[in-house]
């Protein structure tokens, strides 16, 4: 059954709308987020990438060499937790995935490389 004009939508559908965002129909109810989710990527992930280069660094220097592989597992451990911790945060659910994702790559891509340098030292 199609709800009239008059009638108020229920749960579920959405409506047309002539309504245009950027050149393209835009449906009722539908929210531009690309700019909020462009926003909070540089500030959900950059923290992680510096929290895992710090620890890589740390360990690196501090780390005995029979436990260096402990700690770095650890360190990508950490990068993880701090990752959903500042995902949480944020409370956006749009592009969630996509910056988990390029925080947690990035932290296992930062720690190797500095893992391959101290293996090469």
């Amino acid at each position: 059954m199609r709800p009239r004009h008059s009638d108020p939508l229920m749960l579920g559908q959405v409506s047309s709308s002539a309504d245009t965002n950027e050149g393209r129909a835009v449906q009722t109810g539908e929210r531009d987020v690309d700019a909020a989710n462009a926003r909070l990527k540089p500030i959900t992930v950059v923290p992680v990438w510096v929290a895992s280069a710090v620890a890589a660094v740390l360990i690196g220097v501090f780390s005995p060499a029979d436990v260096y592989w402990d700690h770095v597992v650890l360190a990508l451990g950490g990068s993880i937790v701090l990752t959903f911790v500042l995902q949480l945060a944020t409370s956006q659910k749009d592009g969630l995935v996509s910056r988990t994702m390029l925080s947690t790559c990035g932290s296992l891509v930062l720690l190797a490389a500095v893992t391959g340098v101290f293996a090469l030292v």
